[in-house]
């Protein structure tokens, strides 16, 4: 039986020991799509957490970025990668370490990692394709969309394990109404509770918020729809039968009419930029896991 409203809202409460989001990647965030931020203040921010910035350091010489030179300074490394590219690679490893996961076949972290980052990436190109002048956001809205799982895997176990069994024991289930019915909230619903804890940028938590119901956003619309294009395309890809049917008919979804604009956009166009990303986005997801 699904908890209540009520329930809910006193198993939260009763949380003492929610991870929290290491102080670089809070500040970083608030400063994401600022176009106006100077090397400087990124640098005073980074200088309080030596860790995070050796493995920056690390990741900027690894074979994802094919640097023809070492980068063995932070400055240097703001320069050449930039602080939108700095502030990924911060966020996805804040992230990817906070949380525990029992082993559990039908919620694996490195897969639900993977997804997001996917996601990420994909987010990237559905901007580029559609000419938005989104500057890392998209990005990070991709990356953080499904932290409301993160929520259900820690302090929701069962429920949400008897959720993810449902789903995938049936063709055409909402995730939104299965967890509704055996939890009692969705990982939306799940997700802003953490975003707001966290203190996440409000445009993060609308698309964190709304990014399966994108026509019910209000105030970041555009990019909630890029999200949902994006997480669409990387369930498909997951899973090619399961979500063949509304693979099929993206171009008739309210997202992709949205940012359409009267335009003609095509899948298949887009299709040949999102697999260039699919490389580049394994290749970031091997130097994450492996740090």
């Amino acid at each position: 039986m699904a908890y209540t409203k009520l329930e809910i809202a006193r198993v939260l409460a009763r949380i003492d020991n929610l991870p929290t989001l290491p102080i670089v990647a809070s500040e970083l965030l608030k400063m994401l799509g600022n176009l106006n931020v100077s090397m400087t203040s990124i640098s005073k921010i980074m200088n309080n957490d030596p860790s995070i910035t050796a493995k920056v350091l690390k990741i900027a010489n690894s074979a994802y970025y094919s640097l023809r030179k070492e980068v063995d300074t932070l400055r240097m490394a703001l320069v050449v990668l930039g602080i939108n590219e700095i502030t990924n690679i911060i966020v996805s490893l804040s992230l990817m370490k906070l949380f525990k996961s029992e082993k559990n076949d039908l919620f694996d972290h490195s897969s639900f990692w993977k997804h997001n980052i996917y996601t990420a990436h994909f987010s990237k190109a559905i901007s580029k394709y559609f000419k938005l002048p989104y500057h890392g956001e998209e990005f990070t809205a991709g990356l953080m969309h499904d932290i409301g799982k993160i929520v259900f895997d820690q302090y929701f176990h069962e429920e949400f394990i008897n959720t993810l069994t449902a789903h995938k024991t049936s063709q055409n289930s909402n995730p939104l109404q299965l967890e509704k019915e055996i939890i009692g909230a969705t990982h939306q619903e799940l997700g802003l509770w953490l975003s707001e804890v966290w203190k996440i940028p409000q445009n993060i938590r609308q698309v964190v918020s709304y990014h399966h119901v994108p026509e019910l956003c209000i105030l970041e619309k555009e990019l909630t729809c890029v999200i949902n294009i994006a997480n669409l395309w990387t369930n498909y890809i997951e899973d090619n039968e399961k979500y063949k049917q509304q693979f099929e008919n993206l171009e008739k979804s309210y997202a992709w009419t949205f940012l359409s604009k009267g335009a003609v956009y095509s899948v298949k166009v887009l299709s040949l930029k999102i697999e260039k990303e699919i490389e580049i986005a394994d290749q970031f997801i091997n130097q994450m896991l492996s740090n």
